[in-house]
């Protein structure tokens, strides 16, 4: 699964040290396409929904996932198991 972060109590202040975790993210999606295993994006599902207002119901503290982002997680990862 991709790493992901947004803007929260934890990463306030220190965004550019957590911009890492974009390449951390293009690594991983590297990785499981050269040992053919599976990838799911999770930066755009968590980008959209905080934009659509679900920061709080989703996230901690902008890395941790609180039930409502383990539930974001769950489907993300169910749409890409559907499609196998």
């Amino acid at each position: 699964m991709e790493p992901f972060f947004t803007i929260g109590a934890a990463t306030n202040g220190a965004m550019d040290r957590f911009a890492e975790v974009f390449d951390y993210a293009k690594e991983v999606k590297r990785i499981a396409k050269e040992t053919d295993c599976i990838f799911i994006p999770l930066q755009k599902p968590f980008d959209e929904a905080i934009k659509n207002g679900g920061e709080v119901q989703l996230l901690y503290d902008g890395i941790h996932p609180n039930p409502g982002g383990a539930h974001l997680i769950a489907i993300e990862w169910l749409k890409v198991f559907k499609k196998l």
